[in-house]
């Protein structure tokens, strides 16, 4: 039994290997809802204040990271508490196509079980 397990995992492995390999492109992403499990509120305070700050930081850290963000509710209200300097630094790395905005909308979109009216009026209040 032993041997013929072995032989069954040799042949995996020789079929894995003269395949040809898979990409996986990993997409750096916000994904934070408003009032989900807390108020809008406090999960900027708790959670998204502290992503913002960190992700550009990260990328300012190195040239060849991007993200990309997408709930402009909290992005606003971070960008409100920023100094002139780093508010400057960020529109670099925008400039850069190194920190990414999709969408524009208030939060990101439920994919699932999104209603036209629902997807029309988070953006809507997204870009304002």
């Amino acid at each position: 039994m032993r041997v013929a397990l072995l032989g069954l995992c040799a042949a995996a492995a020789a079929s894995v290997a003269a395949s040809p390999l898979t990409r996986v492109h990993v997409v750096p992403h916000s994904h934070n809802d408003p009032g989900w499990l807390e108020t809008e509120s406090e999960y900027f305070k708790i959670r998204s204040k502290m992503i913002i700050t960190n992700v550009v930081k990260s990328l300012e850290a190195d040239a060849k990271r991007r993200f990309q963000w997408v709930e402009m509710v909290y992005f606003r209200e971070w960008w409100g508490e920023q100094d002139a300097a780093t508010q400057g630094r960020v529109r670099a790395l925008v400039a850069a196509r190194r920190l990414i905005f999709l969408t524009g909308g208030l939060c990101m979109n439920d994919e699932a079980i999104s209603h036209h009216g629902a997807v029309i009026d988070q953006m809507t209040w997204g870009h304002r």
